[in-house]
């Protein structure tokens, strides 16, 4: 029978055996893994949280956008909402595992990151391929405001339309769809009474080429000041083409910063699973240096004690 204290020396043992365990999992690079995955989780949960908190706005406020996005707004910020959502819970699980040096979790958390990265290629591909679509739906939608645009004395005066294609305009420096001739073909009524829009007109001493022309007869009213030769339909096309190509960019440069995430969790877990299994080897060599003469096997026959197998 085990004495008190081979008890006592093999629960020593047993606490070295541990510390060996830890040692040797931060000689492996365990410590820096660790603190990178942390640090790199609540940047994904603070992520997490941006993502949501964008798609509960746009949800409450979808009338205000659906007239540039159509239906897609409500879908948009439903994917939104749960794509933050679930990027909150992948980095809960990844600061947990990493913390706790839980490497069942790591392996959750790495296969849950590559699904993540999947998402975000497929979203990237998509902002690129749906550009040019969104690009005709924000085309049509000005074209059709600028038929709709009222003065705010109108009875079917919409501040929604009016605020759109003026902040169109002014923000793009530009006038009509095509130019400033679209308000006499697209509204006519409108121009008849009032000319163009304030956001049509600009400053012509302030601007030396030929994007604001002097006073055009029967277009303004005002006739101190210019009018934006240009359209906005290519203004518009670039710009949405400069947010597709950012929007796509942003997805990859997140996708290759999640392949590092990846990786480092690899690493992290490889260190755990190493120092766990040196953790397990030590402590049967242990078990087995303090075991009792009486629990040896014996040879029957030549009453010898037979050699027991210890695997390193």
């Amino acid at each position: 029978l085990l004495t008190g204290n081979s008890i006592t020396q093999k629960f020593v043992s047993s606490s070295i055996s541990v510390s060996i365990a830890i040692k040797m999992a931060l000689d492996c690079g365990g410590v820096f893994a660790k603190v990178v995955l942390i640090i790199i989780n609540i940047i994904y949960m603070i992520l997490g949280l941006g993502l949501s908190g964008f798609g509960v706005f746009f949800l409450i406020h979808h009338d205000e956008t659906e007239f540039v996005t159509g239906s897609y707004t409500v879908g948009g910020s439903a994917a939104l909402i749960v794509g933050g959502v679930f990027t909150i819970v992948i980095a809960i699980l990844g600061i947990v595992a990493a913390a706790g040096e839980l490497y069942p979790l790591l392996i959750a958390y790495i296969f849950f990151m590559v699904a993540l990265i999947g998402v975000h290629v497929v979203a990237a591909a998509l902002s690129f391929y749906s550009k040019e679509k969104i690009q005709r739906q924000v085309v049509k939608q000005f074209k059709e405001y600028i038929s709709e645009y009222r003065d705010p004395s109108d009875d079917d005066y919409d501040e929604t339309v009016n605020d759109f294609v003026d902040a169109v305009q002014e923000s793009l420096e530009c006038c009509g769809l095509n130019g400033y001739l679209d308000w006499v073909t697209e509204n006519e009524n409108y121009a008849f009474l009032y000319g163009v829009p304030d956001s049509c007109e600009c400053d012509v001493d302030d601007h030396d080429d030929s994007s604001c022309t002097p006073t055009v007869t029967g277009i303004l009213t005002n006739t101190d000041i210019g009018i934006w030769t240009k359209g906005c339909n290519e203004s518009l096309y670039n710009v949405i083409a400069f947010n597709s190509v950012l929007l796509g960019g942003s997805a990859m440069g997140i996708v290759l910063v999640q392949i590092v995430t990846v990786l480092v969790s690899i690493a992290l877990c490889a260190c755990i699973i190493s120092a766990r299994s040196q953790e397990h080897r030590r402590t049967r060599i242990h078990s087995v240096a303090y075991t009792p003469l009486e629990s040896y096997p014996t040879n029957t026959v030549t009453n010898q004690f037979e050699p027991i197998d210890v695997k390193m």
